[in-house]
């Protein structure tokens, strides 16, 4: 969440450097096609802030592509828009919305979508679940990460749980109890929640994570990444697993004394990070800043795999083999906008496994700059 002040600007100028106008004017790509920097989502110039930020996008049961991004209405409270595709990406419609119908606020930051690969505490496989901020527009709090989950293939959502607590206010500032940027998985029958924790005095910010086997009640939180001087800030957790090495490897931004430069740490479990040893992403020089994203991928009858990284600040992606040494990464240029946590997806392609990007573009992106959603398939890089 250190994006608020480090705004990343020339990443920001580069995915918004084009009008609404000049969207207009582009070819339209056929389906089931690569393609690059296509719109999904045209804020109106009147919206506030930022306009958009923060997408994500899953595969649903039915095929499609479901994706969302923190919204900013001239309106409130905010939502979490739910927009669907049937063609690979290319056109979008607006498909429904998430809302907060529990606390009055609105669902104002960083939604994080995750498909049920097998049924899970009375929800059947394919159910989509969605997590994200509520909290007042004036941000003083109090702070809910909530849960909501669709089972029609983002069709419709209905409320599931309240997971983590914060007083507020829900700012970046130092001392000021605060919670961020949920990711979820599924772990020996559990799902965890990882998300970057502002509530404890002696910590600035540290990854904490909770547990549930219901998703209804949720076990106390636990640390995560901690560091020990207090103004240091580890944030925005997203993991990948590797089946070949059996590593998970958990990447994360490292604000404070390392300028948001992002890290990374590898463990047997995503319980053990907290032993781990802690490396710097540095691809011969090339290091990220901000906002991490991490995948994996490995062909259908393949002997290896690809950890599939990026940064806010670079276009470019980083990918390491399954073993994920500190001295093994390199960049590829996939010819795709950045974005503060561009998501990157794989799906099935109308037969073909391909990936997905999208962005909502940067922090820090207001007045003339103009954000805006944009998505982009191509050819899956492999290491």
């Amino acid at each position: 969440m250190l994006g608020y002040i480090f705004t990343l600007l020339v990443a920001a100028l580069s995915v918004v450097s084009a009008t609404p106008m000049d969207m207009d004017k582009r070819q339209t790509p056929s389906p089931y096609s690569n393609f690059s920097k296509r719109p999904v989502f045209l804020p109106p110039q009147n919206y506030p802030l930022w306009r958009s930020a923060y997408a994500r996008t899953v595969q649903a049961a039915d095929g499609a592509l479901i994706t969302t991004w923190e919204n900013y209405p001239d309106v409130e409270p905010d939502w979490f828009p739910i927009f669907r595709s049937t063609d690979g990406g290319v056109n979008w419609s607006n498909y429904s919305q998430i809302r907060d119908t529990q606390n009055g606020w609105g669902m104002r930051f960083q939604p994080n979508l995750h498909v049920l690969e097998q049924a899970f505490a009375g929800y059947a496989k394919g159910t989509i679940i969605a997590t994200g901020v509520s909290t007042p527009l004036n941000l003083k709090g109090p702070v809910w990460i909530d849960m909501y989950a669709s089972t029609d293939n983002g069709k419709s959502w209905s409320f599931v749980s309240h997971i983590i607590y914060a007083n507020g206010p829900e700012t970046i500032d130092n001392g000021n109890a605060a919670i961020w940027e949920p990711y979820t998985m599924i772990y020996n029958n559990q799902m965890l929640i990882f998300y970057s924790d502002s509530r404890d005095p002696a910590h600035s910010q540290k990854l904490s994570y909770a547990s549930s086997s219901d998703l209804k009640s949720w076990s106390a939180s636990k640390d995560v990444i901690v560091y020990s001087a207090q103004g240091e800030r580890p944030g925005m957790a997203t993991i990948a697993y590797s089946p070949v090495s059996k590593k998970y490897v958990l990447m994360y931004e490292y604000c404070g004394s390392q300028g948001c430069r992002v890290h990374y740490r590898s463990a047997s479990d995503p319980l053990s990070f907290a032993s781990a040893s802690d490396y710097e992403l540095n691809a011969n020089g090339s290091v990220p800043v901000s906002g991490p994203y991490i995948i994996y991928y490995k062909a259908p009858g393949a002997s290896t795999g690809t950890f599939i990284a990026s940064g806010s600040n670079d276009a470019r992606v980083y990918l390491n083999n399954d073993a994920a040494a500190s001295n093994t990464w390199k960049t590829v240029d996939v010819g795709q906008y950045p974005g503060y946590s561009r998501n990157k997806l794989i799906f099935n392609d109308n037969g073909t496994s391909k990936i997905h990007y999208i962005t909502g573009g940067s922090y820090g992106c207001q007045g003339d700059c103009y954000n805006f959603v944009a998505n982009g398939v191509g050819d899956i890089p492999t290491y």
